[in-house]
């Protein structure tokens, strides 16, 4: 969970993903007041991965994957949303994908997690010098994957910036971006074949 601003309106939410708290057996992703405990927005049948401004206005997006049951799918429906007094806007989808992460060490004092793969955390970075976060999706390939990466405008339209096909057999993800004195570049890890 994150302890936020996640929706602009000034006030402190705890925002979390969890399974089944209604007895529905959905995930729900729920934002909640944290001064007054009030459900401020619940979301069923999403999973979130992880808040990230991409735009540059404050606000952080929500990173959301659709989930039908308690097991996660490695590949997806995917949406990122931006929260404004609590009315959720659609602001990227993919249909089948998923968000590239990355393992952490340690989590900011302002994030605490139960779950079994809690110590991950999507990647989102300046990948093209333009000041904003850019973020990155891996999509199946027939016999591998591939790995995109995308990123708002100054507009905060959400394009696709460019892909890398991995060889036959690789799993890929964007480990960091980061700027070498030439430029932004994106460290990609590769396992398996290839």
């Amino acid at each position: 969970s994150s302890l936020l601003d996640a929706d602009g309106d000034g006030a402190v939410e705890v925002v979390y993903s969890i399974y089944d708290d209604t007895g529905d057996r959905r995930w729900h992703t729920v934002a909640i007041d944290a001064l007054t405990g009030q459900t401020r927005l619940d979301i069923p049948g999403h999973y979130l991965h992880g808040l990230h401004d991409i735009d540059g206005d404050g606000q952080p997006e929500w990173f959301l994957s659709e989930a039908a049951g308690e097991a996660l799918p490695p590949f997806a429906p995917l949406t990122i949303w931006t929260v404004n007094a609590g009315e959720p806007v659609e602001r990227w989808r993919h249909e089948r994908a998923a968000f590239s992460s990355r393992p952490v060490s340690s989590l900011p004092l302002t994030v605490s997690t139960g779950a079994a793969d809690g110590l991950r955390t999507t990647v989102a970075a300046d990948a093209d010098g333009d000041g904003r976060r850019d973020f990155f999706v891996v999509t199946p390939t027939d016999g591998g994957q591939a790995l995109h990466a995308y990123g708002a405008d100054a507009g905060g339209r959400v394009a696709q910036r460019w892909t890398v096909r991995g060889p036959t057999g690789a799993s890929l993800q964007a480990s960091a971006a980061v700027d070498i004195g030439a430029g932004p570049a994106t460290l990609i890890h590769w396992t398996g074949r290839g």
